[in-house]
C-alpha cells in the first residue's frame, strides 16, 4: 500500500478514524511530509497535530514515538535515546519550531481498491482450512522485512502447500511484540482477565496456555529469530460486503444550540463547497446485511424531529441527505445486502424532506 499524507488534524477528530497497526509504509509517508514542509515540534504537541493519510485515517503516536519519528526525519538518530531531542516542545528552540496547518484535502482520499496491496503467503493444509472456515482469525509470523510491508487494509492471499488452493482475506489489525510469549500474554482490551489472542483464534486447542502456545511456535521459528526480528500477529477477516451510513445537513451555518436541539449525539462539522458547512450525524459502519438496521442506528438521534429538519430546508435552504454507501464484492459468496427501505425510513424521509443518497459500488477482485 502506498501511503501519502494529505493533511493534518487533531487527536479525536471524529471525521477521520484513527489508523491502527501501521507498518513501515505509514512512517515513510509521514517522514517524507515532515521533510518536505520542514515541520519540527515535540511529542507533547502531537495530540494537536496528527497526520491524515490517503486512506482517510489519521495517525497518533506517544510522545516518545513522535520523538523517534522526528529524529528519523531529521537524521538525528545517533546517541542512546535519540527520541529525546523531540520528546517535548521545550527541547526544540522556539525559533526552530514549525507546525502544520490543520487542513485536510479530502479529494485526495483514495478508494480502498486502489490503495490495497495483496501479499502472498503459504500455509500447511490444517491452518489453511481453519482460516477458510473462519475458526482461525489470527496469523502469526516473524516481523521480518516481508511482514513489515503489510498494513491494515491490505489483503493476504494464502496458498495451501498441500492442494494449491488459494483464499484471500482482509488485514484487520497488526500487533507487534518482542516475542511470542509477550504476544500471547497480552490482555484483551478492557478486560481484566481475558487474553488478546485466545488459543482458538490462533489455531491452538482451547485451554492451551500462553506458555504452551509460545513454545509451540518454536517448531517454526527459533528463539534467536524471535529475538532478532520480533513477532507479529495479523488479525484476518474473510472478505465480505460492507455499508457505511450517515446523515448530512448542509447549509450556511448553525449555532451550537440549534444543532444540539436536532441531535444531542456527536456530529462532525466541516466545510463543503464554497460557503456551506456540512454537519455529519450518526456515521455508522457496523455492517448489517439489512440496510434498514444500519439506517435506524444512524437516525436514532433525529427520529421524531422531522419538523425541525424540514424547517431548516424551508427557512435556511438546507440540503439534507440520508447517505448509504454499500460496497458489494462481486465474487463474494456471502448473500448480498438487502437495500430496499422499510416504511419507517420512507416516512422519515417524507416528513423531514431529506433525500436518500445511495452510492452503490461493485468491486471486482479478480486480481486479489
Amino acid at each position: 500500500m502506498k501511503y501519502r499524507v494529505i493533511g493534518w488534524t487533531y487527536l479525536g477528530n471524529r471525521m477521520y478514524p484513527m489508523h491502527r497497526g501501521f507498518g513501515a509504509g505509514v512512517e515513510k509517508a509521514i517522514v517524507e511530509d515532515i521533510r518536505a514542509h520542514g515541520y519540527r515540534f515535540g511529542g507533547d504537541m502531537h495530540e494537536e497535530y496528527c497526520p491524515v493519510l490517503n486512506d482517510g485515517t489519521y495517525v497518533s503516536y506517544s510522545w516518545r514515538g513522535w520523538g523517534g519519528i522526528m529524529a528519523h526525519a531529521w537524521r538525528q538518530e545517533s546517541g542512546k535515546c535519540p527520541y529525546m531531542r523531540y520528546y517535548m516542545n521545550m527541547f526544540i528552540p522556539e525559533e526552530d519550531r514549525v507546525y502544520p496547518e490543520l487542513k485536510v484535502d479530502d479529494t485526495r482520499i483514495e478508494p480502498r481498491t486502489k490503495r490495497l496491496d495483496v501479499h502472498k503467503m503459504h500455509l500447511a493444509e490444517a491452518p489453511f482450512q481453519a482460516i477458510k472456515e473462519g475458526t482461525k482469525t489470527v496469523e502469526l509470523r516473524l516481523f521480518d522485512a516481508k511482514r513489515r510491508k503489510i498494513d491494515v487494509g491490505d489483503r493476504i492471499e494464502f496458498t495451501s502447500l498441500a492442494s494449491g488452493e488459494k483464499i484471500t482475506v482482509d488485514v484487520v489489525d497488526l500487533f507487534v511484540a518482542k516475542n511470542f510469549q509477550e504476544l500471547f500474554s497480552s490482555p484483551a482490551y478492557g478486560s481484566g482477565d481475558g487474553l488478546l489472542f485466545p488459543p482458538e483464534a490462533v489455531g491452538s486447542p482451547q485451554g492451551t496456555t500462553p506458555e504452551e502456545m509460545a513454545e509451540a511456535m518454536h517448531a517454526y521459528y527459533s528463539a534467536e529469530e524471535e529475538k532478532k526480528r520480533g513477532v507479529v500477529a495479523i488479525t484476518l477477516r474473510k472478505i465480505t460486503h460492507s455499508i457505511r451510513t450517515y446523515l448530512n445537513i448542509c447549509l450556511e451555518d448553525l449555532s451550537d444550540d440549534e444543532i444540539s436541539e436536532i441531535t444531542p449525539e456527536w456530529y462532525v462539522k466541516f466545510p463543503r463547497y464554497s460557503t456551506k458547512i456540512c454537519y455529519r450525524i450518526g456515521e455508522n459502519d457496523e455492517y448489517d446485511p439489512d440496510l434498514n438496521v444500519m439506517l435506524r442506528k444512524t437516525l436514532e438521534g433525529v427520529m421524531g424531529k422531522e419538523e425541525l429538519l424540514r424547517a431548516l430546508i424551508e427557512k435556511n435552504g438546507a440540503e439534507i441527505y440520508l447517505v448509504a454507501v454499500p460496497e458489494i464484492i462481486w465474487d463474494c459468496e456471502d448473500p448480498r445486502p438487502m437495500l430496499s427501505l422499510d416504511a419507517d425510513i420512507v416516512e422519515f424521509l417524507y416528513k423531514s424532506g431529506a433525500r436518500i443518497d445511495l452510492d452503490y459500488y461493485i468491486i471486482e477482485r479478480k486480481n486479489a
